[in-house]
């Protein structure tokens, strides 16, 4: 009964403490949101990117050292970086195959038997240990294989772990690029809001003077106030800029950091359209993509020649030592022990096991075939994708040039207009027209720039680049 009565109370136990955990788990309703029992705090996570920020310095910060800090933050990055260590690992479990296999065996047992019907009961205690070893002698090269096999993924992941980082370059030196765009185009929209308030002011002039109607003045207005509207789109992309560099180079958001600006004059290397053809054998040789891909070929290869030596036999040698001791107290004490040794050699062979065997072959085997012609189309698409981004490269250097004169082009013939408008030669609408023009030229004129940069940079990550030639000839 009382046995009875603990179980009850136990299970009544449970039974609340269930009710509290699924109380505190999920709301009552679902029309009831979820509320945490007290306010819970930031992780250590969060805690240690906020660390990140600290110690950056008052000086603005360059591309050079942007990379650096990339490098150092980006989670993406430090995940191929532990899937890299991760198939090194595993590469050295592969190796272990080379070494014998030893393993040791301890017992413990006491006994209570009956010896003989005369005598009575018997107690004996019984201990030992036994160690054994084996080694492979010979499997038909699939030991090998398999190493052979790690090694390749081990290299394939040391490759995307390259990819990896070409990949973090380039997002920063496109984050890098769009926030000087962005600081240049805030500066232009700045620019726009004062020609407004020129034409505005100009036509509020000749208003008072009687010399045009109200409608100049509205007229005036609007696009004064259309500029005001651009600029705080302006302010709202500057800020997004930030962010997605702060983003790239592993930092929240809310990180205080200054940025270099790309001087107006700085442009990239031009490149002859004879290069391509070179551009496009250097992309095949050093793109770490398709080194990877070449590796998961020869890793799939590998794979399948250990498929096949597993068709045939293999020859192991092994040996066992080991020692029992066995002391007996009753109904006499006396102690005794003995030794085991054991050598053998061993022939193993699944000859039959419904065609698996041959089925997993033909399996790696299809695989392999498959990863070639990956290894093709990658080296097909890396030729591609040099080309495409060659000219459109060669594009936006010739944009940036066009982008100049339109807007040398915009700034004089606004003058001119504004000139013209306040000797009465042009109307409000000439004004008008030219200010819009050059509000466009300057918007152009920064978006050309920044493209040109960004089409360099993606220039040189399809060609497999880590470093490139800046225009004062330096090595970054």
């Amino acid at each position: 009964m009382r046995t009875a009565r603990v179980q009850l109370f136990l299970m009544v136990a449970l039974c609340a403490a269930a009710g509290h955990v699924f109380a505190a788990g999920a709301p009552a309703s679902p029309d009831r949101p979820w509320q945490p029992a007290s306010r819970e705090k930031k992780d250590g996570t969060w805690t240690s990117l906020e660390e990140r920020g600290t110690g950056l310095g008052a000086s603005p910060l360059g591309l050079e050292a942007l990379f650096g800090l990339a490098l150092s933050n980006n989670p993406s990055l430090i995940t191929k970086w532990e899937q890299a260590r991760a198939a090194d690992a595993r590469s050295r479990q592969a190796e272990g195959e080379w070494f014998p296999q030893i393993t040791s065996t301890g017992k413990f047992s006491k006994q209570r038997i009956v010896a003989h019907p005369v005598t009575g009961l018997q107690n004996q205690k019984v201990y030992g240990f036994s160690v054994e070893g084996t080694y492979k002698l010979f499997d038909f090269g699939a030991r090998t294989a398999r190493i052979r096999s790690a090694d390749e993924s081990l290299r394939s992941a040391n490759y995307d772990l390259n990819k990896a980082i070409q990949d973090v370059l380039l997002e920063t030196e496109k984050a890098y690029y769009g926030l000087d765009g962005a600081k240049a185009a805030l500066e232009a929209r700045y620019a726009s809001v004062k020609d407004a308030e020129k034409a505005l002011e100009s036509a509020r002039q000749r208003f008072k003077a009687g010399i045009v109607s109200k409608l100049d003045v509205y007229q005036a207005e609007t696009e004064y106030y259309k500029a005001l509207f651009d600029l705080e789109d302006a302010k709202e992309s500057l800020k997004t800029a930030e962010a997605d560099l702060l983003k790239v180079v592993g930092l929240p958001a809310d990180t205080e950091m200054k940025v270099e600006s790309v001087p107006w004059d700085s442009r990239p290397d031009a490149l002859d359209e004879e290069n391509v053809s070179s551009m496009v054998e250097t992309a095949i040789m050093k793109r770490p993509d398709i080194a990877s891909a070449r590796a998961k070929y020869r890793a799939a290869e590998s794979t399948a020649k250990a498929a096949w030596g597993d068709l045939w036999p293999s020859i192991s040698a092994g040996g066992s030592a080991g020692k029992t001791w066995y002391d007996t107290f009753a109904p006499e004490k006396s102690y005794s022990n003995e030794y085991e040794y054991t050598g053998y050699l061993k022939f193993d062979w699944n000859v039959f096991d419904g065609f698996a065997n041959i089925a997993k072959l033909e399996e790696e085997k299809a695989s392999a075939r498959a990863l070639r012609e990956q290894l093709v189309n990658a080296e097909l698409e890396a030729s591609a994708d040099v080309w495409s981004k060659f000219y459109a490269y060669r594009t936006s250097r010739r944009q940036m040039e066009y982008a100049e004169s339109f807007y040398r082009s915009g700034l004089s013939s606004f003058d001119l207009a504004l000139e013209g408008y306040n000797a009465g030669i042009k109307d409000i609408l000439d004004l008008l027209k030219a200010q819009s023009d050059l509000s466009s030229a300057r918007s152009v004129r920064v978006q050309a720039k920044e493209n040109l940069f960004v089409a360099f940079a993606e220039l040189v990550h399809a060609m497999g680049e880590l470093y490139f030639s800046t225009p004062e000839g330096e090595d970054k």
